[in-house]
């Protein structure tokens, strides 16, 4: 692990109390720029030289004191990315569910207005750690669903039965 990985690893755990693992940090050179992503969203760009900026301490040094002067609340900046990081695969996650729910029997004219989405569900007073999320499953109007979701695993794996099934409790 390079050491400006290793600085936005441990910037994550102090401000925000966030464990993040080498995989969730990502260093990716364009042109000469250097775009810093975390959970493959990005959280800052800066102009790059080569390689051996990853290994120089004051360089990484510069990239920490920029994050924390770019955001007031690093952490509320890294529960967004990961929701974000999330919401990606929302497309992926409908187009298994919605079946499973049409052969449940439920309302072909509900199953075209149900949106999804991953939402923070949290305490407005946690202040550390990633927060509590759900996926929402809403017509906006008369069903909202929320299935919690654990995204402290490094690889998120959904159940879309299980999904479907909360759903369809609140549903029916």
């Amino acid at each position: 692990m390079n050491t400006l990985t290793e600085k936005l690893i441990e910037l994550a755990e102090e401000e925000a109390g966030i464990k993040l693992t080498e995989k969730d940090v990502t260093l990716e050179v364009e042109g000469e720029d250097l775009i810093i992503k975390i959970w493959g969203e990005e959280i800052i760009a800066t102009e790059y030289i080569d390689e051996s900026d990853f290994e120089d301490e004051d360089f990484a040094d510069e990239i920490v004191a920029a994050i924390k002067e770019e955001y007031y609340d690093f952490r509320e900046r890294l529960c967004e990315l990961k929701i974000a990081s999330l919401n990606q695969h929302i497309d992926s996650l409908r187009s298994k569910i919605i079946p499973i729910l049409k052969s449940s029997k439920v309302d072909t004219r509900l199953l075209e207005m149900l949106d999804f989405e991953f939402v923070d569900i949290s305490s407005i007073d946690k202040d550390t750690g990633l927060p509590s999320v759900a996926l929402r499953i809403t017509d906006f109007e008369k069903v909202e669903c929320n299935c919690t979701v654990d995204i402290s695993k490094n690889n998120n794996v959904f159940d879309e039965k299980k999904f479907a099934d909360d759903f369809l409790k609140k549903y029916r």
